[in-house]
């Protein structure tokens, strides 16, 4: 198995897994909506997905990660939020 950072040019292979994710919390979602979101969230850095591939290369699994979103301070996080102490 391979973890790697995924590009945006990945979104057309993660969008199975992130339509079947979706499903599982019985969230419909248009397979070209959610390429386009990943797409969009990878290009505009709001987000850092990591994506696991099997030694053939198909994707097993991926992580989607949103480091300008502090979850503990519910608000978003960044370079300003740090250089106050937050």
């Amino acid at each position: 198995m391979n973890v790697r950072r995924a590009s945006a040019d990945d979104a057309p292979r993660l969008t199975p897994l992130f339509v079947a994710y979706n499903a599982f919390y019985r969230v419909g979602v248009d397979p070209a909506m959610g390429e386009r979101y990943l797409r969009d969230r990878i290009d505009a850095r709001d987000a850092v997905v990591f994506l696991a591939e099997d030694a053939a290369g198909d994707p097993l699994g991926f992580t989607l990660l949103y480091p300008r979103w502090r979850s503990t301070a519910m608000r978003r996080g960044g370079r300003a939020g740090r250089r106050r102490g937050r």
